[in-house]
């Protein structure tokens, strides 16, 4: 199982061919996520990845996420290892998050949805990585045995 800490929720998915649609709804009512698109043959012009190849290659050096704990200087370690790095654009028709639609943390026109990437049917692996703490100076972080 992934560690972390996570609250039960309810995902709803639907998939075909050319779409996908997913919302994460917390047992509150509350949505977490919500989002859909469709498959689109390029990125869209306004991305910062010139390529779907160079998009693919940059996601592939970052398969490593960590997750919060209920400790807030403690963090879990986890990595995708994936032997096809295969993606599809996606054009975006709806795309909302509590967390990055908080303007609190993100005041208007801070933040800007880049692109949507899909990835199915590859075979991958998750790993552990070792944890990560908030070091002494509380400005950057670090493993402890």
């Amino acid at each position: 199982m992934f560690p972390g800490v996570f609250e039960r929720s309810r995902f709803d998915i639907n998939e075909t061919d050319s779409t996908v649609s997913v919302q994460i709804v917390r047992t509150d009512g509350g949505k977490e996520i919500s989002f859909s698109g469709h498959i689109s043959g390029a990125l869209p012009e306004s991305s910062i990845f010139p390529s779907i190849a160079e998009a693919a290659g940059f996601f592939s050096l970052g398969a490593t996420g960590y997750s919060a704990t209920r400790s807030p200087d403690h963090f879990h370690g986890m990595k995708l290892r994936s032997r096809d790095w295969t993606i599809q654009p996606l054009a975006v028709d709806e795309a909302h998050s509590c967390f990055f639609d908080d303007e609190r943390r993100f005041p208007k026109g801070t933040k800007v949805l880049d692109s949507a990437l899909l990835m199915r049917g590859i075979e991958h692996e998750w790993h552990s990585r070792p944890d990560l703490y908030l070091a002494d100076d509380g400005h950057s972080l670090t493993t402890r045995s």
